[in-house]
């Protein structure tokens, strides 16, 4: 939210407010697509990620590929994307808490 609030400020301070009017919706989605993307292309983290001591990394534990990162933003748009933690079954058959944003893009949040 403070994401979306900071880019229409500026959008007003440059004047494009009439822009936004009655486009609040798609201003919203893409402030949503942008956090992920910025944070975890540059960073790797969130500001939530920082909070938990979390990263996102890749199958070899690299920084993520900025592809990577751009899937994983994406597939967060899925309707009911964040209760597919909830049906994620690891090659043991234990759970394993994966989102589809982890497993499309190839993914994982680990432990700093």
């Amino acid at each position: 939210m403070v994401f979306a609030f900071c880019i229409g400020f500026v959008l007003a301070i440059l004047g494009l407010a009439d822009f936004v009017d009655g486009s609040e919706q798609v201003l919203g989605y893409l402030a949503f697509f942008l956090y992920y993307l910025l944070f975890e292309s540059l960073t790797g983290k969130t500001p939530g990620k920082l909070l938990t001591n979390t990263r996102a990394v890749d199958a070899e534990g690299n920084s993520p590929e900025f592809r990577k990162i751009f899937i994983r933003s994406l597939v967060r748009f899925i309707p009911f994307e964040p209760f597919s933690f909830f049906s994620s079954k690891g090659e043991d058959g234990k759970h394993r808490p994966i989102g589809w944003h982890d497993k499309w893009s190839g993914t994982l949040v680990v432990d700093n």
